[in-house]
């Protein structure tokens, strides 16, 4: 699929990994609709991008993820708006730490898998419904990217919830590309390493640290442009799908 000219909602584009692809898919000719629960960061970013605050290339929608009915709301905005979409980027997400046996880390599970799992599958189901009977373009009607994590596969201790919310996004990663594909609508997922952004910086420093200094190459942190990168690089490559893609620099996560 070719970027310029189609039409992208990107969850969490805001901030982080969203909002580096924002700025990645907007300066390739693309138009963004970016939902996520804070409009000023988002209109930060518009403003940035686009030098004024109302911007017939982009949009900003409030959503909650887990909310059918906001997020339901933002595809329909997205529709009158731009009469078409043709990619879905879920950077919308969350973490948590902490053992097990803590009492209160029952409520930061389910919190955690709400937005992380929940909410992708809730934007994902919602996504496809209107790309599936669109009209195919540069062979797809859609494509529809999620953020799984090296954690999926390579758990630290204490963080349980995380791990599973990602190892699930990578577990329906392909009966998802299978079930839509009928419709000419692709589904990838990516699974950063550790990368620079506001959620990593939850993480302790001496955790962050520890990680980066284990990278084999190149020995650092991931940078969001870099995943955004990808992001394009799916998005372009008509014969990626059902597949989750490792960009970690070779890192296998240590106990």
């Amino acid at each position: 699929m070719k970027i310029q000219g189609k039409t992208f909602v990107v969850t969490g584009g805001a901030s982080g990994l969203g909002e580096a692809t924002v700025r990645k898919l907007y300066n390739s000719g693309a138009n963004i609709v970016i939902l996520d629960l804070n409009e000023s960061l988002a209109c930060k970013v518009i403003k940035d991008l686009t030098g004024c605050d109302d911007c017939p290339q982009i949009l900003y929608q409030y959503a909650d993820v887990t909310d059918e009915k906001s997020t339901s709301l933002a595809f329909k905005k997205t529709i009158e708006r731009f009469k078409r979409l043709d990619g879905l980027i879920n950077c919308a997400g969350v973490i948590e730490l902490g053992p097990t046996t803590e009492k209160e880390n029952y409520e930061k599970f389910l919190k955690v898998i709400s937005v992380n799992l929940s909410g992708t599958y809730n934007a994902t189901r919602l996504a496809f419904d209107v790309m599936k009977d669109q009209e195919i373009l540069d062979e797809d009607r859609g494509v529809i990217i999620m953020t799984s994590s090296i954690a999926a596969f390579d758990g630290l201790k204490n963080l349980s919830a995380y791990s599973a919310s990602k190892a699930a996004i990578a577990g329906m990663t392909l009966p998802l590309a299978r079930e839509f594909s009928v419709s000419g609508v692709r589904v990838m997922s990516v699974a950063p390493g550790p990368i620079e952004t506001p959620l990593l910086m939850q993480v302790p420093k001496v955790i962050r640290d520890g990680l980066s200094s284990v990278v084999p190459y190149p020995p650092r942190c991931g940078l969001t442009s870099e995943f955004a990168q990808l992001c394009a690089h799916i998005i372009e490559n008509a014969y990626l799908n059902g597949e989750t893609i490792r960009m970690d620099g070779g890192l296998r996560m240590p106990l």
